[in-house]
């Protein structure tokens, strides 16, 4: 039996009507672009995503956790441990049982990791210039829509 039905009393008539499959296909084709990029460096996007949040929760040298990164980057906690597996095994992250609570993991990028996110940030910004245009207009338009949906739907 064919689908014309499902869709004939749809707002949605093409699929690029629905804003998600579009959210979903720009996100899919960044991840790509920026994998790209950062070949170079031997990292992916989710694993630059993850050492850039961690350089940036310990910024001033204090500790952070594994609980912290995942609470920073709303993800699920077993796609940061495994991605912080592979980090860890490529030597730019350590990973110690926290002294305070032996339960949970401090964390944090080695020497190798810090210079390694140092090649790589340089690039992720011209990735930016290159795939979304130059701050201003279209760029700053879509920042501003898209901090106001975190806003709206983080946890």
């Amino acid at each position: 039996m064919p689908l014309l039905d499902l869709f004939t009393d749809s707002q949605l008539k093409v699929p690029d009507d629905s804003l998600g499959f579009l959210l979903w296909r720009v996100t899919h084709a960044w991840q790509r672009f920026v994998d790209d990029q950062l070949e170079v460096c031997g990292l992916t996007h989710l694993q630059f995503a993850l050492m850039i949040a961690l350089g940036w929760l310990t910024r001033h040298d204090e500790p952070t956790t594994q609980s912290d990164l995942v609470a920073f980057v709303e993800m699920h906690p077993m796609q940061v441990s495994q991605v912080l597996s592979i980090l860890q095994r490529k030597e730019l992250v350590s990973r110690d049982r926290n002294p305070a609570n032996g339960r949970t993991k401090r964390i944090a990028l080695t020497g190798s990791g810090e210079t390694t996110l140092r090649q790589a940030l340089p690039l992720i910004e011209g990735a930016h210039t290159t795939f979304f245009g130059p701050r201003g207009a279209v760029a700053d338009d879509l920042r501003t829509i898209l901090q106001s949906l975190v806003v709206q739907h983080s946890k």
